[in-house]
């Protein structure tokens, strides 16, 4: 027998969460100079391949 539990956060709390997650991303952009971003960019398509 098998059970699937689910949990959904309320839509406050997940907005909240998307938010934070945008406004970190943001952060990091004006942080890094492009330089470090490519550098990012050609690691994690390294891991990927």
């Amino acid at each position: 027998m098998l059970q699937i539990i689910t949990t959904t956060p309320p839509p406050e709390e997940e907005s909240t969460t998307a938010v934070a997650a945008r406004e970190e991303v943001e952060l990091d952009h004006h942080i890094s100079s492009p330089d470090e971003q490519v550098k990012t960019f050609h690691n994690s398509v390294r891991q990927i391949h």
